[in-house]
């Protein structure tokens, strides 16, 4: 019956195609491991669950994956000197028009040298507030202001002084006491309130749910080494039931073990037990 289902189930041709495929994707993991696994997390972009399974395969084979970068990212994940860069396309809330016009102004005009050069330059009708909250927050501007708060808090701000600038960039005027360039440089830069920045559970809380992972970090990084296994090793706190009496959970676990009611003869003498009669 094997034999039979063979002739047509699975014939010579399709199983030879397979077999090219499966040589040619061993090939390329084995000798271009992070060109391989930039491919296979780009693919699966739209799946953040997919996402953060192919980057912990990318640590358990040794390839960094960097934080997405607005100086050195891309649309998609690429493999640069054996590392990958996280893919702006991957974080959640940002779209494709988006990323786009960020990498174009960034090869034509250079990279941005601050978050107020990044709004005079970008057009925000194209990079709207709801991407620029992801991208502070996924830590995209960590290379021009680490501190994702201040730039999220201020985020109006910046919008605001962005929108003046691309107006008068439009307008092709300049202020009275401007250079008459109609450049940004006749636009005084605002400046941002200054805030305390998140601690590093919450930075890493909120770079988690727009990426899928901690890649800047990790919450257990500040525990002093050998302590992260015994954390995890604790059991849980005993429940209390009322009057702070331990649970009945509790009381079971430790009762001694019983056969038909009775117990057994191995109990341990010193459990005590009183008969009904």
């Amino acid at each position: 019956m094997m034999a039979e289902f063979a002739n047509y189930g699975f014939n010579k041709s399709h199983s030879a195609a397979y077999s090219v495929v499966a040589y040619q994707t061993a090939f390329f993991k084995a000798n271009y491991p992070a060109e391989y696994m930039a491919a296979v997390l780009s693919h699966n972009m739209g799946d953040i669950d997919k996402v953060s399974k192919f980057i912990e395969e990318c640590y358990r084979n040794g390839i960094t994956v960097d934080p997405p970068n607005i100086n050195t990212g891309e649309g998609k994940f690429v493999a640069l000197d054996g590392r990958i860069q996280y893919g702006m396309e991957a974080i959640e809330g940002v779209g494709t028009s988006a990323v786009e016009a960020v990498v174009e102004e960034r090869e034509e005009n250079g990279p941005f040298d601050s978050v107020y050069d990044f709004a005079s330059r970008i057009d925000s009708r194209v990079c709207n507030k709801r991407t620029l909250e992801s991208l502070f927050q996924a830590g995209a501007f960590d290379s021009v202001n680490p501190n994702r708060r201040q730039l999220l808090e201020n985020i109006e701000t910046l919008l605001s002084y962005g929108s003046r600038v691309q107006e008068m960039k439009e307008s092709n005027q300049s202020d009275l006491f401007g250079d008459g360039s109609g450049s940004a440089s006749a636009i005084d830069e605002p400046p941002l309130r200054e805030v305390e920045p998140w601690s590093n559970i919450e930075r890493l809380n909120k770079e988690r749910e727009l990426i899928g992972f901690y890649l800047s970090g990790h919450p257990l990084e500040q525990v002093p080494r050998g302590g992260a296994p015994f954390l995890l090793a604790l059991p849980r706190p005993r429940q209390a039931g009322a009057a702070g009496r331990p649970h009945r959970s509790a009381l079971r676990r430790a009762s001694p073990p019983r056969r038909n009611g009775l117990p057994t003869s191995g109990d341990d003498p010193s459990h005590s037990c009183r008969w009904k009669t």
